[in-house]
């Protein structure tokens, strides 16, 4: 995701163990932002199209024999 300018990371400051990597602290970077904002809008407006099938079969479309 960090490739693909959906995040950025640095090194966990506060490791002070020099045997191990320290862990990588990440945070969305503003078009990661956008990309997810963007995600959500998409799902909330399927949504009402996925709620209307409940009951017709499993969530791959496979109806009830």
């Amino acid at each position: 995701m960090e490739e693909r300018g959906y995040v950025e990371s640095e090194p966990d400051p506060s490791a002070d163990d020099d045997l191990v990597l320290p862990r990588r602290i990440y945070r969305p970077t503003p078009f990661g932002l956008r990309l997810l904002d963007a995600w959500e809008l998409m799902a909330r407006t399927i949504q009402p199209e996925v709620s209307r099938r409940s009951g017709t079969g499993d969530d791959l479309g496979h109806r009830p024999t």
